[in-house]
């Protein structure tokens, strides 16, 4: 089987390169195969791209990963908090052991998304305000291993005596602080300076996602061809489409990215 990618849109074709007679003696349907792989590599290309342009990952200069646009930096002072108050990624990473993620940072964040201009708007869940907050899987780490009194692990502890709303927006979450629902993600980004991971915080409308030819996310292009002379079958999938991080008045409309050192355990 071989795979190849191109940059126009977003397109994977694989060649399986699998005769008629081979295919007849496996236990499973190739062109089934195929459209999982093709899934596969679909979804993981629009997270990269959509984690990206949230967290203003302009480290990553190939559009492919960017959702077909280049990433822009956070809005500075604003939409770009340091942990604890340091000035820039270097700082962060240079007092590693006091600049690591805990879960009364989510305060600052709220704070500052309710008095920013914009105000970012919360998502509505169950006629509830709420917000997001991805964080990497180091990150998640950090926030476990702090036991002191207000920090994840005490809060827990409380939150889970009690029954859990039951909600989608919940799967998956490491829990709830201050109107904020925390996720973890292999997918949020690094900073520009090594150790430095950029946690995403957003509210409502934060990015955009468009598609071109009627077509919708899930729902790509599907080509099949068949070579040397019907013996073997290949398959690809292309789909038009873009993202990008909403801006309004040169200001990032409905994001925030906390950088903290984190770094595997």
């Amino acid at each position: 089987m071989t795979v190849s990618s191109r940059k126009a849109g977003l397109m994977l074709r694989i060649n399986l390169n699998i005769p008629k007679m081979s295919e007849q003696r496996v236990p499973f349907s190739v062109r089934e195969e195929a459209r999982q792989a093709l899934t596969d590599w679909f979804s993981d290309r629009i997270d990269v791209s959509l984690f990206n342009q949230l967290a203003g990952n302009t480290g990553q200069s190939d559009t492919r990963y960017t959702g077909n646009n280049a990433a822009v930096a956070p809005t500075a002072t604003t939409n770009w908090v340091y942990a604890n108050g340091v000035a820039n990624e270097t700082q962060v990473a240079s007092a590693s052991a006091s600049n690591v993620f805990v879960v009364s940072m989510i305060d600052a964040l709220v704070e500052r998304a309710k008095t920013n201009t914009p105000k970012i708007r919360p998502l509505k869940v169950n006629g509830k305000d709420k917000y997001a907050l991805f964080i990497h899987p180091y990150q998640v780490v950090d926030m476990r291993r702090s036991t002191s009194t207000g920090q994840w692990l005490d809060i827990q502890k409380a939150v889970y005596q009690g029954a859990k709303d039951n909600n989608p927006i919940y799967n998956g979450a490491l829990g709830e602080y201050n109107g904020v629902v925390i996720h973890e993600s292999t997918r949020v980004p690094a900073g520009l300076v090594s150790g430095v991971y950029r946690a995403v915080f957003l509210g409502a409308q934060s990015g955009v996602v468009a598609f071109g030819q009627k077509q919708v996310a899930n729902r790509p292009n599907w080509y099949e061809e068949l070579f040397d002379y019907g013996n073997q079958l290949g398959v690809a999938a292309s789909m038009i489409w873009g993202a990008k991080k909403c801006v309004f008045n040169s200001v990032d409309f409905s994001t925030i990215v906390l950088s903290t050192y984190a770094a595997a355990h």
